[in-house]
């Protein structure tokens, strides 16, 4: 699966085509695929792609952890 990342409703994304594939070793039927996206906006829109038609992806859960911006330490 590929993943867009686009931020407050523009028109291109800022991050594209970034792949999310399960690690080939895992005996899981379930696993947990992280993006780190590392941008502040006010909205983030993420849009994913499933190219294959021979490869069945299910998303189960999407969780976002996210961190206040524009914090300084001192």
């Amino acid at each position: 699966m590929l993943v867009d990342i686009y931020d407050d409703e523009e028109p291109d994304p800022f991050k594209a085509n970034i792949l999310c594939e399960p690690d080939s070793d895992s005996t899981k039927s379930r696993e947990w695929i992280s993006i780190v996206v590392d941008n502040e906006a006010d909205f983030h829109t993420f849009v994913m792609k499933q190219e294959s038609p021979s490869v069945q992806v299910r998303i189960i859960s999407i969780r976002i952890h996210a961190s206040p911006g524009g914090l300084t330490s001192g």
